[in-house]
C-alpha cells in the first residue's frame, strides 16, 4: 500500500543526502593533510575522530545537552557499539587501501554496506525489498564500480586477499552501524551520541597508530588546517547530519544508499579542483549513482504501512 512519509523522514532523507556530500569531502582534505605531515594513516583517522568527538562535545555542553545524557545501560551499551564499528571501519577501511588501492577498497566497502543492509532488513522483515530499492542497488553498485575507475595492478596474492578481506569488514562494519542507529536510545541524540562514541573510537585508533606512525611535529600549520577541517567538516557535521536522519525514521537500506553520495562528491571535487580528467565511463557512474539515491527516495513511498507506523513511534518515543 502507497504512504505518504511523514514530515521528519522526509526531513531525514536530505540529511542523510547532505552527509554522504560532506564525507566526500574527506578524501581530498585527507590528501593534502598527508602532504603536509608524516602521520600514519591511522594516526590521522583518530586524530579526525577524536577531534570530531571533542568538538561535540564542547558544543553539547555549552548547549547544556552534556548534563541530560542517559547514563543508562542502554545507552553506555549503544554509544560502545557505536564507538567500536566506527573504530573497525576506519581501521579497515584505511589498511585495506594501503594493500589493494583506493579503487577496490571503495567498491568493495561502499558497495558491501547498502546490499548488507538491505539483505538485514529483509531477513528481520521477512519481507523481500521494493522495486524502487532492489533497482537502486544494482544501479549503485554498477554505478560505484564506474567512478571507482580501474583497480591497481595486481600484487602479491596475499596482500590482496587480506585487502579485499578487510574492505568488506570494513563495508560491514558500517552497515552494522547504520542499522544499529536506526534504534533510538531515548534521551541520547546525535550530538551527544557522537561525543561520546567517537572520542572512544578516536582513541581506540590511536592505540594502532601509535604502532603504525604518530609524528605530530610533522606536521605544518598547513596541515593542521586540513585536519581540523576533516574534525570538523566530513565527522562532526556529517555525522551529525546521518544519525539525525536515521533518528527522523529514514529507512537503513535508503541511509546506504544515500551514503554513495560521497564518491559523487569526491570524483567531482577531484575533477574541479585537482583538474582530474572524467571519464566517460565516471560520468555514467555519477548518473547510475544519482539515479539510486532517486530510486531510494521513491522507494520510501512504498513502505508497509506497519513499517511507517514502527518509524513513527521510535521517532515520537525519541522525543520523550
Amino acid at each position: 500500500m502507497i504512504t505518504t512519509p511523514a514530515p521528519a523522514r522526509s526531513s531525514g532523507f536530505w540529511l542523510v543526502a547532505l552527509a554522504g556530500a560532506l564525507w566526500g569531502t574527506g578524501g581530498l582534505a585527507a590528501t593534502f593533510a598527508a602532504d603536509h605531515s608524516a602521520l600514519s594513516w591511522p594516526a590521522l583517522s583518530a586524530i579526525r575522530l577524536v577531534g570530531g568527538g571533542v568538538l561535540m562535545l564542547v558544543v553539547i555542553a555549552a548547549t547544556g545537552e552534556l548534563r541530560g545524557i542517559p547514563r543508562t545501560r542502554e545507552a553506555v551499551r549503544h554509544v560502545a557499539l557505536t564507538a567500536v564499528l566506527s573504530a573497525i571501519y576506519q581501521g579497515a577501511y584505511f589498511q585495506s587501501i594501503a594493500l589493494v588501492g583506493v579503487a577496490v577498497s571503495t567498491v568493495i566497502s561502499l558497495g558491501a554496506a547498502p546490499v548488507a543492509v538491505a539483505l538485514a532488513t529483509a531477513i528481520r522483515s521477512r519481507r523481500m525489498p521494493g522495486w524502487a530499492v532492489i533497482a537502486a542497488l544494482i544501479a549503485a553498485v554498477v554505478g560505484l564500480v564506474l567512478v571507482s575507475g580501474a583497480p591497481a595492478a595486481a600484487s602479491d596474492p596475499g596482500k590482496t586477499v587480506l585487502g579485499v578481506l578487510l574492505a568488506l569488514i570494513a563495508g560491514l562494519s558500517f552497515a552494522a552501524t547504520t542499522v544499529v542507529n536506526r534504534r533510538t536510545v531515548p534521551g541520547l541524540t546525535p550530538g551527544a551520541l557522537i561525543a561520546t562514541s567517537f572520542t572512544l573510537a578516536g582513541l581506540l585508533i590511536a592505540i594502532w597508530g601509535a604502532f603504525a606512525g604518530f609524528d605530530l611535529a610533522s606536521t605544518d600549520p598547513v596541515g593542521w588546517a586540513w585536519i581540523a577541517f576533516l574534525a570538523v567538516v566530513p565527522t562532526a557535521l556529517a555525522y551529525l547530519a546521518f544519525f539525525g536522519g536515521l533518528h527522523r525514521g529514514v529507512p537503513s537500506t535508503t541511509a546506504a544508499i544515500l551514503s554513495l553520495i560521497e564518491p559523487v562528491t569526491a570524483t567531482l571535487l577531484a575533477v574541479t579542483i585537482l583538474h582530474e580528467p572524467l571519464t566517460p565511463a565516471a560520468s555514467l557512474g555519477i548518473a547510475l549513482l544519482l539515479l539510486a539515491v532517486v530510486l531510494s527516495h521513491i522507494g520510501q513511498y512504498f513502505l508497509p504501512q506497519g513499517a511507517v507506523s514502527k518509524q513513527a513511534e521510535n521517532v515520537n518515543r525519541a522525543r520523550r
